[in-house]
């Protein structure tokens, strides 16, 4: 067993101390001066059930939340999701992604998301609640809580300072970035993801401090189980090296170095058990086919202006919505590029400068957890590059350093002192948990979470976009109209718009107006690779209104275009289904065979349907027999079985 360790992690000021000179000093000059947070004389004597302010601090701001219904990506994931209505499918959920469950749709298929844990959340949230929105959210809010007192219990076990944990945990628990992961029921992976990955570290360190294999064993279960809630977990590894290589008690660095080595050993375990699960279940280990790529050149040029976003949202308590577009910076000469660089550099040199180990891992925190959502920016719409939610993990490093800055504060021993150190936590817990609540509101339904954007942001044409979706889907066109076509009067390139107004008058049987509208927005695309990635969408879209209008040379030529453009899968099934209603039965059966390769056919049974009925057609009954048998096999109740079981019994 390791020998008792000391907190796992101290500032310098505590940690070296001078040599006595006689004995009647040695004393003082050997006991570490405590914290002024802790003196009497001070404050008030520390009571256990501090440690629980944060929890309920956490259910205080978040309660509201209750009042909320499902909202966006809630309605397909929940209340029209026939997976997620019969608990019988819990084991299933280890073997897709969080999309793949809609078997009919070749989109969903293709999700790259492994999230086992939060379908199984689903699921029991479903077989406990059915569709009352209220229980959902009490879960969701009920993790926000457990996660804030866990942010408490593993800051006190890295610096063994009661006061410093609890206000780091109590920043955690009202900070408005976190209202999109527990007032929206679909966000709560971030929470979920954090619940077991501060367990994890947890755990971990008293394994430092006691060596108790059991707590190793606790940390490695643990941390499984936060990659199997969000891949994002992954970040932890990076955290725990810091801790061994920055490790005080410990001098010689041959040493320190062993230990990170062992540590990321040990944690190779479950991450290589974990990809093992997502490639058996997805057939992908990485998110790279999830959306069109942008240039490496361009993404890191973008990063600096990402995470001065990012670091903003924590700081200054205004502007929080859905949206938060961020516009692709393609030059180094760019200001955009050079001021948020400049400033990266300045906080960085700052944090190397103060003599406080807190404030390095709370830095360290912030990137390492942040970093997994950098790498994936390459993927990500320009609308998506940042979002709220992405900062529920890493704000514990920010929160951890705010709280060091009120503590020194504190320990300046003078009133004046006190009373700034005082005011400014009063200030900002009363003035983020207001903000908090209030923006609570905006998740009461997807018009209102829109139409927060376009409070938010009244000159971006996408959140009139987003609000125009939004409005359609309830029935209300004549306002979906109007905030297209306000959106094209605010950017007469808005590819978005042209989009919307060409799916309402498609709805609408006005195929020529889709046309006409797929065709300018076709012509507003330039070299920008955010437009460029549009080129493919475009044409698809096209080539399916052509198909509805009947003129097929127009159709396919878009089609064809379309996976000249961006090669998907979904571009060529459509192709496939193009030719064979148009009797071109081997051109569809390349392309449907071409999607079976690139697929995983349990999440997209329909592909066996599509394939079997070419065979037949070609006059491949030996394929088309053991293809139409699959389809029922994965399909047991689809509307199409008697038709199937008809055909089976004259091949």
């Amino acid at each position: 067993m390791r020998k008792q360790k000391a907190p796992a992690y101290t500032d310098r000021s505590q940690s070296k101390l001078r040599r006595p000179k006689n004995d009647s000093k040695s004393k003082a000059a050997t006991t570490p001066r405590p914290s002024i947070l802790n003196d009497k004389k001070f404050f008030l004597e520390w009571r256990d059930a501090y440690a629980f302010l944060p929890a309920g601090l956490a259910l205080l701001t978040s309660l509201n939340t209750v009042y909320n219904g499902f909202v966006h990506d809630d309605l397909p994931q929940i209340l029209n999701n026939p997976f997620t209505q019969d608990i019988a499918n819990l084991p299933l959920a280890f073997t897709g992604s969080v999309w793949s469950v809609f078997s009919d749709n070749i989109r969903a298929a293709m999700d790259v998301y492994y999230r086992p844990l939060f379908n199984i959340l689903l699921i029991l949230n479903y077989a406990l609640f059915g569709s009352s929105a209220w229980a959902w959210h009490l879960v969701n809010v009920l993790i926000h809580a457990a996660v804030s007192l866990l942010v408490f219990m593993v800051v006190k076990e890295i610096s063994g300072r009661q006061w410093l944990s609890l206000i780091t945990a109590c920043l955690f628990a009202v900070h408005p970035t976190h209202v999109e992961s527990v007032a929206w029921i679909s966000g709560v992976t971030d929470p979920l993801m954090s619940l077991f990955f501060l367990a994890a570290l947890l755990f971990y360190l008293r394994y430092r401090r006691n060596g108790r294999v059991l707590m190793l064993i606790a940390a490695l279960a643990s941390y499984l189980l936060a990659l199997l809630s969000k891949e994002t977990a992954a970040a932890l590894p990076l955290i725990l090296c810091f801790f061994e290589l920055s490790d005080k008690m410990e001098a010689a660095f041959s040493k320190r170095l062993q230990r990170t080595l062992v540590t990321i050993a040990m944690f190779a375990v479950p991450t290589g058990l974990y990809f093992f699960l997502r490639y058996r279940a997805i057939g992908n280990m990485l998110m790279g086919t999830a959306h069109v790529a942008y240039p490496v050149g361009t993404v890191l040029l973008t990063l600096p202006v990402v995470v001065a976003k990012y670091l903003w949202l924590l700081s200054v308590p205004l502007g929080y919505n859905f949206q938060h577009y961020t516009s692709l910076v393609d030059s180094p000469a760019d200001i955009r590029f050079l001021a948020p660089f400049a400033l990266i550099i300045g906080w960085t040199l700052a944090v190397v400068l103060i003599k406080s180990n807190m404030v390095k891992l709370g830095a360290i925190w912030f990137i390492a957890s942040l970093a997994p959502v950098m790498v994936a920016t390459r993927f990500f719409h320009p609308i998506s590059l940042v979002q709220e939610r992405y900062l529920y993990l890493p704000s514990v490093g920010f929160c951890l350093v705010a709280a060091v800055g009120i503590e020194w504060l504190w320990n300046h021993r003078n009133r004046i002192s006190h009373a700034i150190a005082l005011s400014l936590l009063l200030v900002i817990t009363v003035g983020w948990s207001w903000v908090t609540v209030e923006q609570n509101e905006t998740w009461r339904n997807t018009i209102t979470l829109f139409q927060r954007c376009v409070i938010a942001n009244p000159r971006s044409p996408l959140a009139r976009t987003a609000l125009s979706t939004a409005y359609h889907v309830i029935g209300k066109k004549r306002e979906a109209e109007d905030e297209a076509h306000m959106a094209l009067d605010l950017d007469s390139t808005c590819i978005d718009a042209y989009v919307n107004l060409a799916y309402f008058a498609r709805s609408s049987g006005n195929l020529g107006d889709a046309i006409d509208y797929l065709k300018q927005a076709l012509s507003t695309i330039n070299d920008d690779p955010e437009k460029l990635a549009y080129r493919g969408i475009l044409h698809h879209d096209l080539g399916l209104v052509y198909e509805e209008s009947k003129d097929f040379e127009s159709a396919e030529q878009n089609l064809l275009k379309a996976i000249e453009y961006r090669a998907s899968v979904p571009n060529i099934y459509d192709l496939g289904g193009f030719y064979f209603d148009r009797g071109r039965y081997e051109q569809a059966r390349d392309l449907y065979e071409d999607t079976f390769r690139k697929i995983n056919p349990r999440f997209f049974g329909v592909i066996y349907l599509k394939l079997a009925r070419t065979y037949d057609k070609l006059g491949q009954s030996e394929k088309a027999r053991p293809a139409y048998e699959k389809y029922l096999e994965l399909h047991p109740n689809a509307k199409e079985r008697s038709e199937v079981l008809r055909r089976l019994s004259q091949l």
